[in-house]
């Protein structure tokens, strides 16, 4: 009895993991089609003067256009009571590398750390390797949720606008989220230990 619970357990988890490989190639799928928009939007900025770039400014948010649809941002992320210090084609260049740099590149990293732990899995998920890179994967996250908009707005702020700014530059839900793959992390360090003990006695 307890060999088919074990069985049916494994083939649970086998079942799962298929699942989970489903959405995350899913998920790498939209993020390369995004990076890749953003990379030809990036060279056609390069290429295109700045008048032919048109750049329009709200109460609340400012709106770029691109060769692939349009960039907008709002108060949350630029002092846009000020003016531009820069032209459009260099505003345009700056918004869409550093989305790039802050915010795909991390991604791509965080996908690419639970790819790795989905492919270490085996019948029994608790490794110590497996242990380790979920806890790197909670690190990134919180990292993340402290740096991500901190280093954009400051980024952006002192490349077209020629000052410092930040506006609650700190992530709660990042912060939070990482927090509680951290704590998914602890369990399976548990895990491990039970596991080890469980194996020491038989």
């Amino acid at each position: 009895m307890s060999a088919n619970k074990i069985k049916r357990g494994n083939n649970v988890m086998v079942r799962n993991m298929k699942i989970c490989k489903y959405f995350l190639a899913v998920f790498a799928a939209i993020l390369t089609f995004q990076s890749v928009v953003l990379l030809i939007n990036f060279c056609s900025f390069l290429w295109t003067s700045p008048e032919q770039i048109f750049v329009t400014q709200t109460e609340s948010a400012v709106k770029v256009q691109a060769f692939i649809g349009y960039f907008q941002l709002s108060s949350q992320y630029l002092p846009i009571n000020d003016n531009l210090e820069v032209s459009a084609k260099v505003f345009g260049a700056s918004i869409v590398a550093i989305t790039l740099f802050f915010e795909k590149i991390p991604s791509f990293l965080v996908l690419w750390k639970i790819a790795q732990i989905l492919q270490k899995m085996t019948l029994s998920p608790f490794s110590n390797e497996i242990c380790r890179k979920i806890k790197e994967v909670g690190w990134i996250i919180v990292y993340f949720g402290l740096l991500q908009k901190l280093l954009f707005q400051s980024c952006i702020s002192l490349i077209c606008y020629h000052k410092f700014w930040i506006n609650n530059p700190i992530n709660l839900m990042l912060l939070f989220a990482g927090a509680v793959i951290l704590l998914i992390g602890d369990i399976f360090v548990y895990g491990c230990e039970l596991q080890k003990e469980n194996d020491e006695v038989l």
